[in-house]
């Protein structure tokens, strides 16, 4: 942006996958005249100082065993293939992206490795739509003359915002705001746009000029989504039925309550609270055997429920003694 930028395009390489653990280390540059087991390259992996592609992030080798070729899932993607390292260059370390990526990528008749290991370019683009493949770090022989290969994963990647203080190496003073456009393509369309590029710079300095012109387009997306309000609605009842439900054994008591008060079986004395106030005129009394009168020292009450006719009460005393207690249970159980 900086530099005068209209707009920048990121792709993934398959060269971006692999990372030394110490960069200072530099290249193993092991080269062998002599031939044991089988031909060595000049150069073979620093296997204690490469990082390695992850599975299942950066490739998929499908579900197919080691050394059983086609056994895979038929609708999961996927494909597994076992490179000779005569074939491939590890120098410059981790990976030579000049030397290697041409023997990775394509199929059959590009010259892909992985493609010929499979033997059909059909079932390979279908099981590796990426149709190139990166090495997984592990051996595929005993001997270690063939290396394990994978799918690799080539899918758009969603571009963030950037220009705060996200921890990068670029100091917060020195951040802003990213207003140039940015695209991210997969590594098959970035390959194709880097083509381009190659062919016009080729014919630059012929008598017709080439020019390549991207338009970049934003995905259509609505302000408010249907899930918003649907999940609003269902927010909105959860709650209301969770406060329903909740309160249920509460309604139902004082229903119970209410019914025996209205038939003077349950009768609050108000007046016996307060010796100084007036007497009130309260409800009349049904002075029956059910009927109950509560006492200034029986606190809460509890109603335990309700059988047919019969009304079953559980009085609790607070602040008084263990005694006081057993008498007030006692009434209770005359009750």
């Amino acid at each position: 942006q900086r530099l005068g930028a209209k707009g920048i395009i990121i792709y993934n390489t398959l060269e971006s996958r692999y990372k030394l653990i110490d960069p200072d280390k530099g290249s193993d540059s092991n080269s062998y005249s002599y031939s044991d087991v089988y031909d060595r390259p000049k150069n073979v992996p620093q296997w204690d100082n490469t990082i390695w592609p992850r599975n299942r992030i950066d490739y998929e080798c499908g579900t197919s065993p080691a050394g059983n070729k086609g056994e895979y899932h038929p609708h999961k993607a996927g494909i597994r293939a076992e490179i000779s390292v005569n074939e491939l260059d590890f120098d410059p370390a981790p990976y030579d992206a000049n030397k290697n990526d041409d023997k990775l990528t394509g199929t059959i008749v590009d010259g892909s490795l992985c493609a010929e290991y499979v033997g059909d370019d059909t079932t390979f683009v279908q099981r590796c739509p990426s149709e190139r493949c990166l090495l997984t770090g592990r051996n595929a022989t005993d001997d270690g003359s063939k290396l394990e290969a994978c799918c690799a994963w080539d899918t758009p990647v969603v571009m963030n915002g950037d220009g705060d203080d996200d921890g990068d190496s670029v100091p917060q003073h020195r951040e802003e705001r990213i207003v140039i456009p940015t695209l991210f393509v997969t590594m098959k369309y970035g390959d194709e746009l880097m083509e381009l590029v190659r062919s016009a710079e080729l014919n630059d300095n012929s008598a017709e000029m080439e020019y390549i012109s991207i338009v970049p387009y934003e995905r259509w997306s609505p302000d408010v989504h249907y899930a918003t309000i649907f999940l609003w609605i269902f927010a909105s009842v959860t709650v209301w039925l969770a406060c329903y439900q909740s309160s249920k054994e509460f309604r139902s008591s004082w229903k119970k309550i209410s019914l025996a008060v209205n038939e003077g079986v349950l009768v609050f004395d108000r007046s016996a609270r307060n010796s100084n106030a007036p007497a009130e005129e309260g409800r009349e009394r049904a002075e029956t055997e059910d009927t109950v009168e509560l006492a200034d020292d029986l606190g809460d009450l509890v109603v335990d429920g309700a059988v047919e006719n019969d009304l079953r009460l559980e009085m609790t005393t607070i602040g008084q003694s263990d005694n006081d207690n057993g008498d007030a249970d006692a009434g209770d159980d005359a009750n």
